[in-house]
C-alpha cells in the first residue's frame, strides 16, 4: 500500500498537471521554402503565417480548454488529428504543385520540340514564309535579311527556353 499510494499520486499529478494546453499552432514557410510548425509565432521575418488550430470559440465540440470533461488524452488525440489533417493538406498541396510543375515542364518541352522542328525544317528551304498573311490572304515570303533575323529569333528562343 505504501508503494501504491505514491505511484497513484504521481500518476494523477502527471496526468492533470502535465496535460498539454491547446495552444495555437502556426505554420509558415521560410526563405528557403521549408514549411515549419510551431506553437509560438515566428519572428517578424516570416510574413505569411497561418494559424493551424481553431480558436476555442470555433471548435466543433464547443468546449473550452478548462472544460473538466476534456481529458488530457482526448485533447492530445484532437491535437494529433489536427496535425494529421494539416500534414495531409500540406501533402495534397505539394502534390498539386508537383503536378503543376510537371504540366509546365511538358508544355515547355512541347514548345521546344516545336521550335527545333521548325528550325530543322526551314534550314534547307530557299523560299521561306511565316504563317502570317497579307491583306489579300496570300502568304508573306521573307527575303534573305528577314529570314536571317527570323532564324536568329528561333535560335534565341531555343537557347533561352530549352536546355
Amino acid at each position: 500500500m505504501k508503494i501504491l499510494f505514491p505511484a497513484l499520486l504521481s500518476f494523477f499529478l502527471t496526468a492533470f498537471l502535465a496535460t498539454p494546453a491547446l495552444a495555437e499552432l502556426y505554420q509558415w514557410k521560410d526563405e528557403n521554402g521549408r514549411v515549419h510548425f510551431s506553437d509560438t509565432k515566428p519572428g517578424s521575418s516570416s510574413a505569411n503565417v497561418n494559424t493551424v488550430q481553431q480558436p476555442d470559440a470555433q471548435r466543433p465540440s464547443g468546449r473550452k480548454n478548462a472544460d473538466s470533461s476534456n481529458t488530457g488524452s482526448s485533447s492530445s488525440q484532437e491535437r494529433q488529428q489536427r496535425l494529421l489533417q494539416v500534414m495531409k493538406q500540406e501533402s495534397e498541396q505539394k502534390e498539386k504543385e508537383r503536378q503543376s510543375a510537371e504540366r509546365s515542364r511538358q508544355q515547355r518541352e512541347a514548345e521546344c520540340n516545336k521550335l527545333r522542328e521548325h528550325q530543322s525544317s526551314s534550314a534547307g528551304r530557299r523560299l521561306f514564309h511565316t504563317d502570317k498573311k497579307d491583306e489579300n490572304g496570300d502568304l508573306i515570303y521573307l527575303d534573305d535579311k528577314e529570314r536571317a533575323a527570323y532564324d536568329q529569333q528561333i535560335a534565341n528562343a531555343i537557347a533561352e527556353n530549352c536546355q
